[in-house]
C-alpha cells in the first residue's frame, strides 16, 4: 500500500504542476488551446541467440494538450502503451500497459531570458520474461526485475543572451527510478535510485561559419559516491554550405578516487539534395546500470559456499548502479527515395568499461535500417530492422580470496512494423 501510494503521489505532482501554470498564469489565453490525438500500431518480431522467439503486437495512443501564451508554450500529454505477447504455445497471453504522463512549459520572459521546464513520469508492468528467477541475466544484460517499475524524471533549463552572439546556459536534473516490490522474486533486494546534475554553459560565435562552447557539469547517485566533475571544450565550423565538422575535449574528475579521465568527440555532418551522411566518434564518461556477470551463481560459487549467499553478495543492489566509461564510433545515413519514401541505415560499435574495475566491459555492434512512408497528411508506415551482437566480460573481486571471471557472446534481432496516425487538433 505504501508503494502505490508513493506512485500515486508523483503522478498527483506532474498532473498538479501541469494543470497549475495554466490555471494560475493570467497569461494565457484560453482561446489558444488545442487537443491533438494520437496512435501507432504494429508488430514486432525478436530473436535473441539462445532464448525463446517473441513476437508482440503493440498499440499507443496519446493525447496532447497544448496552450499558446504571450510569454510561452505550456503541455501536458498523457500515453499508454499496450504490448500482448504472442508466442506460440503459450496459453497465458496476456496484455501490459505502459503508462506516460509529461509536461512542458517554455517562456520567453524577456527578448534575452528563456526557461524550459520538463518533466516525465512512466510506470512499466513487469518489463521482462525471464522467468520466475529474474535476478540474473545470463547474456550480460543489466538486472531487470520482475516488478512494476516507475520512473521519474525533471529538467529545468535557463538560457541568458550575454551578447549578440553569445548565450550562457544553467540546467538543472533529477531522475528517479522507484520499484513497487522491495525483492526480486528470488529474493535480491531492490534500491530505489535517484540521480541528479547541475551543467553551467557559454557559447559564442566567433564568425559565421565557426563557433564554441565551454561546459561545466555535476553528476551524483543516490546508489554510490562516486560524484563526478566534468569541463570540456567545444568548437563547431561549418566547412562547406553542407559539410560541417565538431570537435570537443575535456577531462572528468572523480574526487572519491582523485581519478581524472580524458573525454574527446569529432563529429563530421555532409548534406545532401535527397538525403545526408553523418560520422561521430569519442570517449564519453558518465551514469552507468551496472553490468550483469554472464555466469550462473550456483555453478560459479566457490566450493563449499552457498549458492544463495554468492549471489547476494555479487548481486545485493539489484539495479545498481556505477560511473562508466565508453569509446563508441558511429556512422548513419538518410536518403529521400520518392516523394513519400525515406530510407536510414546506421551501424555502430562501443565499449563500455567500469570506472572501478576496468577488466569489466561490455562491447556492442549494432545496425538498423528503416523505411517510413507517408500514406497522407494523417497517416504514416514504418518497417525496422534492428541487429546487435554484444560481447561481455567480468572480471571482479568479491571478497578476499573470492573471484569471479567470464565472458559472454550473444546476437540479437528485431522486425518492426508500425502504422501511425496522427489526428487533427482540436481547438
Amino acid at each position: 500500500m505504501q508503494q502505490d501510494q508513493k506512485v500515486a503521489w508523483h503522478f498527483w505532482i506532474l498532473f498538479t504542476f501541469g494543470v497549475s501554470v495554466v490555471v494560475f498564469n493570467p497569461t494565457i489565453s484560453w482561446a489558444t488551446w488545442e487537443l491533438a490525438p494520437s496512435a501507432n500500431l504494429g508488430t514486432a518480431y525478436n530473436h535473441r541467440e539462445g532464448q525463446d522467439r517473441i513476437w508482440e503486437a503493440h498499440l499507443s495512443p496519446s493525447l496532447a494538450l497544448r496552450w499558446t501564451g504571450p510569454y510561452g508554450q505550456y503541455g501536458l500529454n498523457y500515453g499508454v502503451s499496450l504490448r500482448k505477447d504472442l508466442e506460440q504455445g503459450d496459453s497465458s497471453l496476456r496484455v501490459a500497459g505502459d503508462h506516460r504522463l509529461s509536461t512542458g512549459h517554455r517562456s520567453e520572459w524577456t527578448p534575452r531570458f528563456h526557461t524550459d521546464i520538463r518533466a516525465a513520469l512512466a510506470v512499466s508492468p513487469d518489463l521482462t520474461r525471464a522467468g520466475s528467477d529474474s535476478s540474473l541475466s545470463d547474456t550480460g544484460e543489466i538486472l531487470i526485475p520482475a516488478t512494476d517499475v516507475l520512473h521519474w524524471n525533471a529538467n529545468l533549463s535557463m538560457g541568458y543572451k550575454t551578447s549578440l552572439l553569445g548565450q550562457a546556459g544553467l540546467g538543472l536534473s533529477y531522475a528517479l527510478t522507484h520499484y513497487k516490490e522491495d525483492r526480486t522474486q528470488s529474493g535480491i533486494p531492490l534500491h530505489d535510485a535517484a540521480s541528479y546534475s547541475a551543467a553551467l554553459s557559454q557559447s559564442q560565435r566567433f564568425t559565421r561559419n565557426s563557433s564554441g562552447q565551454v561546459s561545466y557539469r555535476y553528476t551524483g547517485s543516490t546508489l554510490d559516491d562516486l560524484g563526478t566533475h566534468g569541463l570540456s571544450l567545444g568548437y563547431h565550423h561549418t566547412l562547406l554550405a553542407t559539410l560541417s565538422a565538431g570537435l570537443n575535449a575535456g577531462v572528468s574528475y572523480l574526487p572519491s578516487r582523485h581519478d581524472v579521465m580524458q573525454v574527446y568527440g569529432v563529429s563530421l555532418s555532409q548534406g545532401f539534395s535527397d538525403g545526408g551522411l553523418s560520422f561521430s566518434a569519442g570517449r564519453t564518461t558518465g551514469e552507468g546500470e551496472g553490468l550483469a556477470p554472464p555466469t550462473r551463481p550456483d555453478r560459479d560459487a566457490p566450493p563449499g559456499s552457498d549458492a544463495s549467499t554468492f549471489r547476494g553478495r555479487l548481486l545485493g543492489g539489484g539495479f545498481f548502479t556505477s560511473r562508466t566509461e565508453t569509446d563508441y564510433v558511429s556512422l548513419s545515413g538518410r536518403l529521400k527515395m520518392t516523394r513519400n519514401l525515406d530510407g536510414s541505415l546506421q551501424g555502430g560499435a562501443s565499449r563500455n568499461r567500469q570506472i572501478t574495475d576496468r577488466d569489466a566491459q561490455v562491447r556492442a555492434y549494432t545496425a538498423t535500417a528503416g523505411l517510413h512512408y507517408r500514406v497522407s497528411a494523417h497517416w504514416s508506415g514504418n518497417v525496422t530492422y534492428q541487429y546487435q551482437r554484444q560481447r561481455t566480460e567480468l572480471a571482479a573481486l568479491l571478497a578476499p580470496g573470492v573471484a569471479i571471471k567470464g565472458e559472454d557472446e550473444v546476437d540479437s534481432k528485431r522486425i518492426s512494423a508500425f502504422l501511425s496516425w496522427r489526428g487533427d487538433p482540436w481547438r
